[in-house]
């Protein structure tokens, strides 16, 4: 056996304190040689059965198992004669650096630099998630006790209260979104609806919300939309523009004259540099694997310090590894992005479709993964009625025309409040996306001359 194998299990002897810790901290793997190996499972199950480990108990046990043969009588003087345990914390530590670091060397051998075939990202994300499956393994990280976590939590709500620690993210947008008391980093929040719904529009008006408005760093990863296309809605909900004619800012009337104005134009130039001309927003729209997407997140939080990324949407994302169905594919994405949200201290906003029977179409997973479940829909999609009355937020009962830019906002699911909220939002004339309440009146739905597109 080696010297440090010797000290750990002499202290393990010593104190039963140091056996049940060394039972958390450590596994049988982790020694070297064979007769540390056993010695380290006997050591416990002597003190399991209350027995006080010494030379006599453990060379019986040793007996017991046959294993006289392979472990000598000189080896367990060694480990009963030693007098100190102070310096067992730092012996463990220093066993799983040395397992870890054979492991890794193993890992690294395997890795196919060769194959040209092999996506790079897909090499990248492999060897990242077996390091880190690795790590955790092997974690040296102490357990919390409720009192250390009450201490922690409890001293956070201080420095919250304070004004030293950023609270929840709320939405000015949306109010009645706030139901849900807020988003926090590690959350991640799925947005559903069926095709044409208005998902991109009330998530994209959810980063103008966050981060033009509010100078939260995001990022927007658009795999259905290009980074035009996505800007061009920004612009039009920033500067309360038409979207129509930011798509065709050519397009003539029947006199020949630009219906999208010189002085409208100029107008909306003027307030797009003022208001989105920020390097707090990135935008992204090349059609990416899991890996390619997984490493930007971590560099864009890491290094760029975004606290926000956008997904649109998770249906269209190809995984690393092949699953016999979809939506296995998709509860992997799921409980991954979930799984970062966490780990980078970060919010991560969920974009995906829904089916005919208005529930998520890639994968149940999703729902269940995710911190809070907002569905989005469209009422002249659900209803041949041409008014909808609703409560809004301020407990008004309201009447609204149903027509093409009418939205219902539905909380199907909260982890951290009550679920069932519902507020309507409305794509104004000008590009807003805006909610239904007192402050936007009847008034403010005016007649659309085409089909606003989302």
């Amino acid at each position: 056996m080696k010297q440090l194998e010797i000290d750990i299990l002499g202290a393990m002897v010593l104190s039963k304190d140091i056996a049940i810790d060394a039972e958390m901290r450590l596994r049988e793997k982790y020694f070297e040689t064979f007769a540390a190996k056993q010695l380290f499972r006997i050591i416990l199950e002597l003190w399991a059965l209350e027995i006080q480990p010494d030379v006599v108990s453990i060379y019986n046990a040793v007996l017991q198992k046959e294993l006289d043969k392979k472990i000598k009588i000189e080896e367990i003087t060694k480990v009963t004669d030693v007098l100190i345990t102070s310096n067992y914390a730092y012996n463990s530590a220093l066993l799983i650096e040395n397992y870890l670091r054979k492991l890794l060397q193993e890992k690294a051998k395997k890795i196919d630099f060769e194959n040209k075939a092999q996506d790079i990202f897909e090499i990248y994300e492999n060897y990242i998630n077996e390091l880190n499956l690795t790590l955790n393994e092997v974690s040296t990280e102490e357990l919390p006790t409720a009192k250390q976590l009450l201490e922690e939590v409890i001293t956070e709500m201080e420095l919250e209260r304070e004004g030293e620690i950023e609270p929840a993210i709320y939405s000015k947008q949306f109010p009645s979104l706030n139901y849900i008391d807020g988003l926090r980093k590690g959350n991640m929040m799925t947005i559903s609806g069926q095709q044409k719904a208005g998902k991109s529009t009330f998530g994209i008006a959810l980063i103008v919300d966050f981060a033009i408005r509010q100078g939260k760093k995001a990022a927007i990863i658009s795999l259905e939309m290009t980074r035009k296309e996505v800007m061009q809605k920004m612009i039009a909900q920033a500067t309360r523009t038409r979207y129509g004619y930011l798509r065709n800012p050519a397009k003539k009337n029947k006199h020949g004259k630009f219906k999208y104005s010189d002085e409208r134009f100029l107008e909306t130039k003027e307030k797009a540099a003022r208001e989105l001309s920020t390097e707090d927003v990135y935008i992204f729209d090349n059609l990416m694997q899991e890996s390619e997407i997984r490493a930007k997140i971590k560099f864009l939080v890491e290094r760029k310090g975004v606290e926000i990324i956008m997904i649109d949407y998770i249906g269209l994302i190809q995984t690393s590894v092949r699953r016999e169905r979809r939506d296995l594919e998709v509860a992997a994405l799921s409980r991954g992005f979930k799984t970062l949200a966490q780990k980078l201290n970060c919010i991560m906003i969920i974009l995906s479709q829904e089916n005919t029977e208005k529930k998520i179409a890639e994968s149940k997973a999703l729902a269940r993964d995710s911190d809070f479940w907002i569905s989005i829909s469209r009422p002249i999609d659900e209803s041949n009625k041409e008014y909808e009355k609703f409560i809004n937020r301020h407990g008004v009962e309201q009447e609204v025309k149903i027509d093409n830019s009418l939205f219902k906002v539905l909380i199907r699911a909260s982890r951290h409040s009550a679920a069932g909220g519902k507020f309507y939002t409305y794509l104004m004339p000008y590009g807003e996306m805006v909610e239904l309440d007192t402050e936007h009146q009847l008034e403010l739905q005016e007649p659309q001359k085409e089909e606003t597109p989302i």
